[in-house]
């Protein structure tokens, strides 16, 4: 529901078990993420979790209708 850029890490939690992040919308209403976890307005999804940023990847179409990933 909301684009990318209007969200920030707010933090990473990782160690033994799945790592999760906390992303922050600009109202500092906080949302838990893991990979997998939905993202954005145009079928993004969390691939990766690391220290202080989340990856995330979509799919877009170009000019002639072909697909490719994003991140």
């Amino acid at each position: 529901k909301y684009e990318l850029g209007q969200l920030k890490v707010a933090g990473v939690i990782s160690g033994p078990s799945t790592p999760r992040a906390v992303v922050e919308d600009g109202g500092g209403m906080g949302y838990i993420v893991t990979i997998g976890t939905p993202m954005g307005p145009n079928g993004g999804v969390v691939t990766a979790i690391l220290p202080g940023r989340i990856v995330v990847e979509e799919s877009v179409l170009d000019y002639y209708g072909k697909e490719s990933k994003h991140q």
